[in-house]
């Protein structure tokens, strides 16, 4: 079962021996140094919008919360002007882009009943599989392994009947133990040193996320003048 803080989290994995060759490309900067426990909290348990980057773990990077940050950047690293924008052409193209800079890389999402977990090398997508039981949608990329079949990861006709387990949110949890590293067992005596560690934790924002930030913005605004509205039968241009 998966830790309550732990419930809603979205992180990628690259397989990098530092930050700098992480974040020099892009140019990503304006960073604190601060302690895994403190920066896990913000940008996992509590959610606030936070990106923190992990200090190097047995060959891996981890980056956790809004991993828009770095995606869109890697995205627009070689962006055509006829390409779509970042948030229309969705995250695969940013994967592909930064597997051309690192042997691999990996994102991962367990967000209520929308699950989903990706990984690139060379240019590619690998292997790429998303499902959101609320709406009823999936797809998949990629030919997946016995041990996703076993776990429920796969809607390809044939073997989704030969799935042990029923899916469930930890799906993606287990993908990255199978891949990378498996962030729910963090907790365990082995990991005490990178409890004690230094992580990065951006001072900033994406342009996704700012540009998300204000729909909602807007949305309540609009919410909250259609609510004045309709109770004292006026009709109002703007409100602040």
């Amino acid at each position: 079962m998966i830790p309550y803080e732990w419930f809603r989290a979205t992180w990628g994995a690259v397989k990098t021996e530092n930050h700098a060759s992480l974040l020099q490309p892009i140019g990503l900067s304006d960073f604190t140094s601060i302690d895994w426990e403190t920066g896990i909290k913000a940008a996992v348990h509590e959610r606030e919008e936070k990106l923190f980057i992990s200090p190097v773990i047995n060959g891996w990077v981890l980056f956790f919360g809004d991993t828009d940050a770095i995606l869109e950047r890697y995205y627009k690293l070689h962006q055509k002007e006829e390409d779509p924008e970042y948030k229309k052409a969705g995250f695969y193209p940013a994967l592909t882009q930064m597997s051309m800079h690192f042997p691999e890389v990996q994102f991962f999402s367990s967000f209520d009943d929308n699950w989903q977990y990706a990984k690139a090398a060379q240019g590619q997508i690998q292997r790429a599989f998303y499902i959101s039981l609320g709406s009823d949608g999936s797809h998949e990329l990629g030919t997946p392994s016995p041990f996703e079949i076993f776990h429920g990861g796969t809607m390809i006709q044939g073997l989704y009947e030969q799935c042990v387990e029923l899916k469930t949110g930890e799906l993606p949890y287990l993908m990255a133990g199978n891949w990378s590293i498996n962030p729910l067992e963090f907790d365990e005596p082995q990991w005490e040193w990178l409890r004690k560690s230094q992580g990065l934790l951006y001072n900033g924002v994406s342009d996704t996320q700012r540009e998300n930030r204000e729909y909602w913005k807007n949305w309540l605004q609009g919410l909250k003048q259609a609510y004045i509205e309709e109770k004292y039968g006026i009709k109002i241009e703007n409100l602040n």
